[in-house]
């Protein structure tokens, strides 16, 4: 975390969604929105199952190292969902077999992969907003994020601490 800063995320946002629509358009309409259908249930899964997994992670060795665990956690159950329905999708070479009339295919196909690689933006801030460093090195993306992550849906939307809390001290002295 220490090398991901607000103009990195920036950067990844540009990429990722350019990279969206060049996908988008090659690939197709119909690709591209199964895609973003394939991107938004990993975004939405992942979040409801990363808890779950940071648990598990805990509880094997209370001595992990939770600061780096937290987003590659969220990470790879993003990418554990999303990449075999990428995979899928692209092995069906749907801009062959389906297209839309006129100039609507490369409008649709456009839409679709921006709207891919926007979720992926998403699935990423999210990772990173789980990291206790993130209020530090990302202030201005947490600003941004937080919001619309809330919005869309998502229960894990701040940095959870890296230890576990310590138990309460007992109320009678210990006796």
């Amino acid at each position: 975390m220490q090398y991901v800063n607000d103009w990195m995320v920036l950067g990844l946002v540009v990429g990722l969604l350019c990279g969206g629509l060049v996908a988008g358009r090659r690939f197709g309409s119909l690709a591209a929105w199964w895609l973003a259908g394939g991107a938004w249930l990993s975004f939405r899964l992942a979040d409801r199952l990363w808890r779950t997994a940071v648990t598990e992670l805990r509880a094997d060795d209370p001595g992990l190292d939770m600061a780096f665990w937290l987003p590659v956690a969220y990470g790879a159950l993003f990418l554990a969902l999303f990449v075999p329905v990428a995979c899928w999708a692209l092995s069906l070479k749907a801009k062959r077999d389906f297209q839309l009339p006129g100039g609507a295919e490369a409008l649709v196909a456009s839409a679709g992969g921006a709207v891919t690689g926007l979720i992926l933006t998403l699935a990423l801030v999210q990772a990173h907003v789980l990291h206790p460093l993130a209020p530090r090195s990302i202030p201005a993306t947490l600003a941004v994020a937080r919001p619309v992550l809330s919005a869309l849906g998502q229960k894990y939307v701040a940095p959870i601490a890296a230890s576990p809390a310590a138990p309460p001290a007992p109320k009678d002295g210990g006796r």
